[in-house]
C-alpha cells in the first residue's frame, strides 16, 4: 500500500487560486484506507472549496487511480463535469495524479492533493510501517525474510552497527534492531552460518527510473 498524507487545506486552496473550477478525484484503495482520499475526504473537501470560492464541478472515487484504463473509464462517465473543469485535484499518490494527466486535456491542470510517503505494511487501522523500499534487487531471502536495507536506518548488509540499546535501534529507539531480529530468525531456522558470508554491495542500478515492466503470464 502507498501511504499518503493529505496536504493542508490552505495549501490546496493556494494551489487552486488561479482556477475557477475543479474536479476532485479520489482513490478507492490506498488513499481510502489512509483516510486521505476516500469518499468522506472528497465530501469534506468539496464543502471546504465551495465555501472558499472554488467551484467544484464534481468528484469521482476511482477504484484505483493508478489503473489508467479504469481511471479513464470512470472520468468518461462524468464527461460533462470533467469537461467544464479548469483543474483536477487528485487525492491519491503521485502515480494516481499522473494517471489522471493521461486522461484529460492538455490545458486542464492536474494537481496533487496528497504527499506520497512510502510503501507500507498495515499493522492495524491507520498504523503503517515501511518494510520494503522496492529497490529492484531483493536480498531478504538471505536474511530470513527480513529486510535490513529498509528496516536498518543505516541499510547495513553485513551485521549490526553495535549501537543497539536494550535490543532497540540506536537511531529509532522505539524500534527493535532489525539485525537482532534477523539473528533470532536465522537461529530459529538453523541457518546462522549463512550470516558469516560477506554480502556484496547492493546493485543500485537494479532500481531503474522510470521503469516499465510486464509480468509474464
Amino acid at each position: 500500500m502507498i501511504i499518503t498524507k493529505q496536504k493542508e487545506k490552505e495549501v490546496l486552496l493556494k494551489s487552486l487560486k488561479k482556477r475557477k473550477s475543479v474536479f476532485l478525484v479520489g482513490c478507492g484503495e490506498c488513499a481510502t484506507a489512509c483516510k486521505t482520499g476516500g469518499e468522506q475526504e472528497l465530501d469534506e473537501l468539496t464543502t471546504y472549496l465551495n465555501d472558499n470560492g472554488i467551484n467544484v464541478t464534481g468528484s469521482s472515487l476511482v477504484d484505483a487511480t493508478c489503473n489508467e484504463p479504469g481511471t479513464g473509464l470512470k472520468l468518461r462517465k462524468q464527461k460533462e463535469d470533467v469537461a467544464s473543469s479548469d483543474a483536477f485535484l487528485v487525492m491519491s499518490c503521485g502515480a494516481g495524479v499522473q494517471s489522471v494527466v493521461e486522461q484529460v486535456k492538455p490545458e486542464q491542470a492536474v494537481l496533487p492533493g496528497c504527499d506520497s510517503l512510502f510503501l507500507g505494511n498495515i499493522k492495524r487501522l491507520q498504523h503503517y510501517s515501511q518494510k520494503c523500499s522496492t529497490c529492484g534487487d531483493c536480498v531478504i531471502g538471505d536474511f530470513g525474510g527480513l529486510c535490513p536495507v529498509t528496516r536498518c536506518p543505516k541499510s547495513l548488509l553485513n551485521g549490526p552497527c553495535g549501537g543497539a540499546v536494550s535490543g532497540n535501534c540506536e537511531v529509532n529507539h522505539e524500534e527493535k534492531c532489525i539485525w537482532i531480529l534477523i539473528y533470532d530468525r536465522m537461529k530459529q531456522l538453523g541457518e546462522l552460518d549463512s550470516l558469516l558470508e560477506v554480502q556484496q554491495a547492493k546493485k543500485n542500478n537494479a532500481r531503474i527510473s522510470p521503469n516499465k515492466h510486464s509480468v509474464p503470464r
